[in-house]
């Protein structure tokens, strides 16, 4: 009797622990792919991660930015530009593609390589930000925190806004534009939605 007894406290003893380890690769898993565009369409093949399923309020405000973004790349071709918003607007509804991103622009456009990742995990980076800022705004989100990347980002003003308050319609006025965190060419920032909730508590 002491025998089975101890057989099912250690099972779920056991259960406990496998339920933690599952929860904890869940929460890098989501990490992984909010922080690093080149690791989200890997773990979605792996059957990692959820579909990528964009709202129709996502959707339109990035269609409403993605020529602004395209020029942003440098020393793009003004005949190649148009092709571009074109692919990067297909790899990024593919739920934010880089690495095939990256494959397409070297193929296609002939850009080298290594130019060619920086530039899609660029594009990826800035549509995701555009994206989950609508995506909150939808749910009823209003403010977020600020959260400066210091091992990526490394503009100052970037840096001295982190912890701060701002809203997601406005954005953070920060070097005499509106910019949200990873919208901007170098900026690897990221933030943390306020609940409006729990400000009225």
């Amino acid at each position: 009797m002491s025998i089975s007894l101890g057989r099912v406290v250690l099972r779920m003893e056991l259960m406990k622990r496998l339920g933690k380890i599952a929860q904890s690769a869940s929460s890098l898993v989501s990490h992984a792919e909010s922080s690093h565009a080149f690791v989200a369409a890997p773990l979605r093949k792996l059957g990692l991660s959820k579909p990528f399923e964009p709202t129709a309020a996502a959707v339109k405000a990035y269609e409403a930015v993605i020529a602004h973004k395209v020029a942003l790349i440098d020393r793009l071709p003004s005949k190649y530009r148009k092709d571009t918003q074109e692919v990067i607007w297909k790899f990024v509804m593919k739920g934010y593609d880089a690495p095939g991103l990256a494959r397409e622009l070297h193929d296609r456009f002939g850009i080298v390589l290594d130019r060619a990742q920086q530039i899609a995990r660029s594009q990826c980076k800035m549509a995701r930000a555009v994206m989950e800022n609508a995506d909150r705004m939808e749910t009823g989100i209003r403010e977020a925190v600020w959260r400066h990347d210091a091992a990526q980002c490394a503009l100052p003003s970037h840096r001295a806004f982190n912890g701060r308050r701002y809203l997601l319609a406005q954005g953070a006025s920060l070097d005499g534009k509106s910019v949200w965190p990873g919208s901007e060419l170098q900026c690897f920032c990221s933030s943390i939605p306020i609940d409006p909730s729990a400000d009225a508590n």
